[in-house]
């Protein structure tokens, strides 16, 4: 299993395909979620072989948007089980990439110890300093690509709903992020009360 040739192919895949429309979902989403995918492994203490496997997942989850934004995890799945062979990736491991990959679509439902992981890696800036920026960067996102118009006051409704109901799944992920989130939570619940006083 070569996961260094396999992730410069990848990623050179992303860095010349993605559209410039998709301004959160960047080859830079991409890596962070990589990255992410890493430590939380290392810190749930998975074995060398799995954190591999969670990395490979972590590059390929939005790969399908090259194609297509709707069931964008379904054609990255289709993507992974064409490239992956060549680099030494055996079907069942190959069976659980797919699965990690599945288990990101909204709204998330792991099914496993890798899938949370993952699915954890994925929405951890909700739980991070930079949170306010990405979000924006979605909004702007789906303005880009036509998906939905709403206004700020929409968008912050739709953030509180999202942000309410979230669960990471990881101990390690609760420990590092659950606190940071709520303080979006309660931060975004007083804007919308701003907007609703003016």
């Amino acid at each position: 299993m070569d996961f260094i040739s396999a992730s410069e192919t990848i990623i050179d895949i992303l860095r010349r395909e993605l559209k410039p429309q998709l301004t959160y979902h960047r080859l830079e989403h991409t890596l962070d979620v990589c990255t992410q995918a890493d430590f939380i492994s290392q810190a749930e203490g998975i074995s060398n072989h799995d954190v591999i496997l969670v990395k490979t997942a972590a590059l390929l989850h939005d790969i399908g948007l090259i194609y297509t934004y709707e069931n964008h995890e379904e054609k990255g799945c289709e993507i992974a089980s064409e490239i992956l062979p060549s680099f030494g990736y055996m079907a069942t491991d190959i069976l659980k990439i797919n699965g990690m990959i599945l288990s990101t679509k909204l709204p998330q439902n792991p099914k496993n110890h890798l899938e949370e992981i993952l699915c954890d890696a994925d929405l951890d800036y909700l739980g991070r300093e930079d949170f306010h920026m990405l979000a924006h960067r979605l909004h702007f996102e789906w303005k880009m690509l036509g998906i939905n118009n709403l206004s700020l006051s929409q968008w912050y409704d739709l953030q509180i709903r999202f942000l309410g109901s979230h669960q990471f799944y990881t101990q390690t992920a609760k420990a590092k992020r659950e606190e940071i989130k709520h303080r979006h939570l309660v931060e975004i619940k007083a804007l919308c009360t701003h907007f609703q006083q003016t």
